[in-house]
């Protein structure tokens, strides 16, 4: 009994928008649901907050992250970066094309070479769905798997992380941020 009235109260209380959320759900819907209670209490926390709004997400998150936005314009950021979008079913990878190309927000879109079937599946059609859109802030970055980037400093950060660092602040510049 007291473990129900522990869930009751869980289930009562505002959600934290840092809270940890690292369990990946495979179930799209499901998926969506916990990503929309996420955006919700991030936009009530940050509502009496200044500033731009960029969203990054990578992979399945990220094709989630799109459609919940077309579906709900009220959670969509200023700007939004997407690593290798996707989803790995086919109708459900397809529609990561038409959410990007249907964005009402400026979207830059990382795509990782090799780093998932089923985003290079989409590649190409991402970038040529937007400009058939004619969507204007929109930005295809193909990042090889081995760049040439390196540092002999140890500590220094992977290219990957610096490629797309750089090419972010571009994008915020080029946004006029």
């Amino acid at each position: 009994m007291a473990n129900n009235n522990a869930m009751t109260n869980s289930a009562n209380e505002p959600i934290h928008p840092r809270s940890n959320q690292l369990t990946q759900h495979l179930d799209f819907d499901d998926t969506k649901a916990s990503l929309n209670l996420q955006l919700n209490a991030l936009n009530n926390y940050l509502q009496d907050r200044q500033g731009y709004r960029l969203v990054i997400a990578q992979g399945m998150l990220a094709a989630s992250f799109l459609s919940l936005t077309n579906s709900q314009p009220t959670l969509q950021p200023d700007t939004f970066i997407a690593i290798s979008p996707f989803w790995p079913e086919r109708s459900l990878n397809g529609l990561v094309v038409d959410d990007i190309a249907q964005a009402e927000y400026p979207v830059l879109d990382f795509s990782i070479e090799n780093q998932s079937d089923w985003a290079n599946e989409t590649q190409a059609q991402r970038k040529i769905s937007a400009r058939n859109a004619l969507k204007m802030h929109y930005r295809q970055i193909l990042i090889p798997q081995n760049p040439l980037a390196f540092s002999l400093n140890p500590k220094s950060k992977s290219s990957h992380i610096q490629i797309v660092t750089n090419h972010t602040i571009g994008w915020t510049r080029h946004l006029g941020w």
